[in-house]
């Protein structure tokens, strides 16, 4: 990105944490951006309804007066091609999962230091190369093929396995493997919220061989058993 790129784009970052704001406001103008900030949800939705448009929204998980991922929520909504990053100082398999499922292209856990902020940045505002935007349109298509993988992915681009998965980290924060079963414990929430189906068959259908395996990913990304799961949505 050209300096006189950078310059252009304007970022929103919202944390109660007004000495962390203004860490990075600092980092982010002298680097060159345009950067804002917002302690509160209230605050950020009224910058983001009345100002120019943001190119780029960092929220905490945790504010005042909602949750960041309400607030995220409310973007994706209403700001479609505003990318969004979550960072929080209290991670969970359960609050990554949601804000990713909401469109967050990046969480992020604290502390973050300088070059993550700014490495984060950049990636969140990079448009995908077109290699990773295929890799990802196969993933959303044959997730549920129980064989299929990330050779798959490789041999339809003539790369390796490796080069594969090294693009889709370096642009898009995450790995072939954590994209595949995130896509696919996805579906499986969805359908056990929805639908009659048996836990097997839901395994069955989001491309698992066996109930254990969704067991296993499906606590690594909720941290809970998809028939507790299915219990408490259904309460």
């Amino acid at each position: 990105m050209s300096s006189t790129e950078i310059a252009s784009r304007r970022i929103l970052i919202i944390d109660d944490d007004l000495e962390l704001l203004n860490t990075f406001r600092y980092i982010l103008q002298r680097n060159g951006f345009d950067a804002s900030t917002a302690s509160t949800a209230g605050d950020a939705l009224e910058r983001l309804r009345t100002e120019t448009s943001f190119d780029f929204v960092m929220t905490d998980l945790r504010l005042p007066d909602t949750s960041g991922l309400h607030l995220l929520k409310w973007i994706r909504t209403h700001h479609t091609h505003v990318p969004c990053a979550i960072a929080t100082a209290y991670w969970s398999a359960e609050s990554e999962f949601e804000a990713l499922s909401l469109g967050a292209c990046l969480y992020l856990e604290k502390p973050i230091w300088e070059e993550d902020l700014l490495a984060s940045v950049h990636r969140c505002m990079k448009t995908v190369s077109w290699r990773v935007s295929e890799a990802l349109r196969i993933i959303d298509q044959r997730y549920r093929e129980p064989a299929f993988g990330l050779g798959l992915v490789a041999r339809h681009f003539g790369v390796t396995e490796e080069h594969m998965s090294r693009l889709l980290t370096k642009e898009t924060g995450y790995g072939f493997e954590f994209r595949l079963h995130f896509t696919r414990v996805r579906e499986a929430r969805r359908l056990l919220a929805n639908s009659n189906l048996t836990i097997k068959e839901i395994a069955a259908a989001v491309g698992y061989a066996s109930t254990k395996r969704l067991d296993v990913h499906f606590n690594k990304f909720c941290d809970t058993t998809p028939g507790i799961y299915r219990q408490r949505v259904r309460q």
